[in-house]
């Protein structure tokens, strides 16, 4: 079978000009001959290049933020856990049995 040599058709895509239908008998036929082109197309453009980023200086004003945040929600948990441990152990005082 010859390798097809001929460069990609020059039209852009979804163009009207197709190249003479050359494969093998017996082949699946496809309808639409916009899809053959499509097929055909060269590569797609090369992606614009990125924006640099820029490394910024992180805002001194409030450092400890994150320790606030970290404090709160151990004092929340640890209520949470003495609130439910309580309960447990008014349920056992009360009822005899969990």
């Amino acid at each position: 079978m010859p390798i097809d040599t001929m460069p990609p058709d020059p039209t852009p895509s979804g163009g009207t000009e197709t190249r003479e239908d050359r494969r093998r008998p017996g082949r699946f036929v496809i309808g639409n001959p916009h899809l053959i082109a499509l097929l055909r197309a060269g590569p797609p453009d090369a992606p614009l290049p990125e924006p640099e980023l820029q490394d910024w200086a992180p805002d001194d004003s409030d450092d400890l933020a994150a320790v606030r945040g970290i404090a709160v929600s151990t004092v929340l948990g640890a209520l949470l856990w003495a609130g439910a441990i309580g309960a447990i152990v008014v349920a056992i005082g009360v009822f005899g049995r969990f």
